[in-house]
């Protein structure tokens, strides 16, 4: 569920963050989890009443990626390739590790922006 975020930002709706920059993804490209539900369809077909439960995840281990990791990226290429409904200049994520720091850079983005809540 990276692609609302990263659009948001892109738009200018999005310029803080509260949580850990330093945090690790584990983004599983959608082709990995579609194949994951046909597989187990076709292994227990319809109606088995038994609960039968699947985990599909990446190689975050091997090769790990970090929320701001990906925020710097989206930056850099949305910078280079602005999308169409982009009206301003796109600067870093912040990122926020209390709920208060966030309300307040929050609440003065709104008022530069003159958005409401």
């Amino acid at each position: 569920m990276t692609n609302p975020i990263i659009v948001a930002y892109a738009k200018g709706q999005l310029a803080d963050f509260w949580g850990d920059s330093l945090a690790l993804l584990d983004v599983i490209p959608v082709d990995m989890v579609v194949n994951a539900a046909i597989a187990a369809m076709a292994k227990h077909g319809c109606g088995v009443s038994e609960l039968k439960v699947y985990n599909v995840t990446s190689s975050s281990h091997s090769n790990p990626m970090r929320v701001g990791e990906l925020m710097d990226l989206s930056h850099q290429h949305l910078r280079d390739s602005p999308l169409e409904e982009t009206v301003i200049d796109l600067e870093r994520m912040k990122f926020h590790s209390s709920l208060e720091g966030f309300t307040s850079s929050f609440i003065e983005h709104n008022n530069k922006t003159g958005k409401s809540d």
